[in-house]
């Protein structure tokens, strides 16, 4: 899919001003400011590298089970893959989070609370030492989140602690049991804290916050990184999706700069917007829509925004709100308040879950206990060469640039 034609007189320094006629080109709210059109036949390109710019390297290392960090998690998009994931590309409305397989074939739900992944076969770690290549097994995910639940100092524990139990039933089968139901499964293995990990790296390393540690079976592998420069990624030659990655390879520059990022990308040496989600301008910040509404008794059925690492709505009142989890710094142990977080989990029916949820931010608002939050309309650019691309929240940037072609 392919942008519209544009007036010649819109330029990069025209959608930073946000005149009338740049906003009338194009989207906010988190689209992009180049709409994509309606279906037009396109034959994919090969070839070519992605560039981006990034904030800051790894601070803590590429071990994702070490750090919650956007920092560590978009360059680790690119090497890595889990069993499920979130949909991307043009036909994606951005702020929506449809699920799809990645190294799952399929899965079933015997019950409320288990459910049986079958792998899909033949898919390959990265032909880089110390796995060289050999096939992934149900014994590789199994390895994965019993490490991802009892590695300390992991932030993201969270998103898989209700797993009671985790069976390996043969090569290409693995059996997640939950200690209660949990609607939102699905959904959170989906996260990019989730990567599939290889024990022989651990093994061999120690952890995985080495570069030489990142070896995954996502649709590139990290070539080298050089500190406080770049990251450097070629294309995975045995990825399992056939004809996948249309890109050569990924040039990931690091700059802390805000001035200095911005003016690469208006000097064309990046193909997107050097902020987080492509962003190149935020337009008219104020207090979060749910909030803006609340103070004045309307109680909107709106959820007040997702707007980091997580893409289930239930990441973002389970972990500020429950007690005992890390991130509720405001000490909230209110047992109705649990009871409605925890009926929400164990409701399948998703409009029925949705009202939950509006009530629970209700509650929440009504006992002041979320404060002041932003929020923001965005414009994200990308140049016209990048073909079947849209940004969306969350750090898989990989995964939605791998079905992304360069045409040039």
């Amino acid at each position: 899919m392919d942008r519209p034609s544009l007036p010649p007189s819109i330029t990069r320094r025209d959608v930073l001003k946000g005149s009338g006629a740049v906003v009338a080109a194009g989207l906010v709210s988190g689209y992009s400011l180049f709409v994509p059109e309606t279906a037009r036949a396109q034959t994919p390109k090969r070839g070519g590298t992605f560039r981006l710019v990034l904030q800051s390297d790894p601070v803590t290392g590429f071990d994702p089970h070490q750090t919650i960090s956007f920092v560590t998690m978009v360059p680790l998009s690119f090497a890595y893959s889990r069993l499920v994931k979130v949909k991307a590309g043009p036909s994606v409305k951005p702020m929506t989070y449809p699920i799809e397989p990645d190294l799952a074939e399929s899965w079933t739900q015997p019950d409320d609370k288990t459910y049986v992944f079958k792998l899909k076969k033949g898919v390959r770690w990265h032909p880089k030492p110390p796995v060289n290549g050999r096939e992934l097994t149900a014994d590789d995910v199994k390895y994965t989140y019993e490490r991802f639940l009892t590695i300390k100092g992991n932030g993201n524990r969270p998103v898989l602690e209700y797993v009671d139990r985790i069976d390996v039933l043969d090569k290409y089968t693995v059996k997640f049991t939950l200690k209660e139901p949990n609607a939102w499964f699905l959904d959170l293995l989906a996260s990019t804290s989730t990567w599939i990990v290889a024990k022989e790296c651990v093994e061999k390393f120690g952890d995985l916050r080495k570069a030489e540690s990142v070896v995954g079976t996502g649709p590139w592998m990290l070539e080298r990184w050089e500190p406080n420069v770049k990251l450097v990624y070629v294309r995975n030659p045995h990825y399992f999706v056939p004809g996948l990655p249309y890109a050569d390879g990924v040039e990931a520059s690091i700059d802390p700069d805000p001035s200095s990022r911005l003016a690469a990308w208006l000097a064309g040496k990046v193909d997107f917007g050097p902020e987080y989600q492509q962003v190149v301008r935020r337009l008219d910040l104020r207090m979060g829509a749910f909030i803006s509404t609340a103070i004045y008794g309307k109680y909107d059925d709106m959820m007040y925004g997702l707007r980091g690492a997580w893409v289930d709505p239930e990441a973002y009142f389970y972990r500020p709100f429950m007690p005992g989890q890390p991130l509720n710094i405001l000490n909230v142990n209110d047992p109705k308040l649990t009871d409605m977080i925890n009926l929400q989990r164990r409701t399948f029916d998703v409009p029925k879950r949705k009202q939950i949820v509006y009530d629970i931010q209700r509650y929440l608002a009504e006992q002041g206990y979320f404060g002041a939050d932003g929020s923001v309309k965005v414009v994200s650019a990308w140049e016209p060469y990048i073909k079947n691309y849209m940004p969306n929240n969350g750090f898989d940037v990989g995964g939605r640039l791998m079905a992304a072609w360069i045409d040039k």
